[in-house]
């Protein structure tokens, strides 16, 4: 994962498969993230993300749930088709606000 910083956002950048195998290494980055100061947007890029799992949508919902405790909003940024693809099967497509960004091919 790659984080990059721009004043109140923060871009977190998930790559490869996000599953049960996985999700610890994303969930304990993201709670890293949150530590050092709660950012007004965090923007999860997952235009390079191969396949999104059960565990990972679940994560990426609780992660907004954190956020928005911190006062702060989840935006997810360049869906892959595998993402987008597993986010409209699981019907969770809707709970999440898409940055306005195009969709990676």
């Amino acid at each position: 994962m790659v984080t990059a910083e721009s004043g109140p956002v923060t871009v977190v950048r998930a790559a490869g498969d996000l599953d049960m195998d996985t999700v610890g290494r994303f969930t304990r980055h993201i709670d890293r993230v949150l530590a050092a100061g709660a950012p007004d947007i965090l923007i999860i890029d997952l235009a390079d993300l191969d396949f999104l799992g059960a565990a990972g949508i679940a994560e990426l919902l609780a992660g907004g749930d954190r956020v928005r405790r911190g006062g702060g909003r989840l935006r997810l940024r360049r869906l892959s088709h595998a993402a987008r693809l597993a986010l409209s099967a699981s019907r969770t497509l809707d709970l999440f606000e898409l940055d306005d960004e195009p969709p990676a091919r």
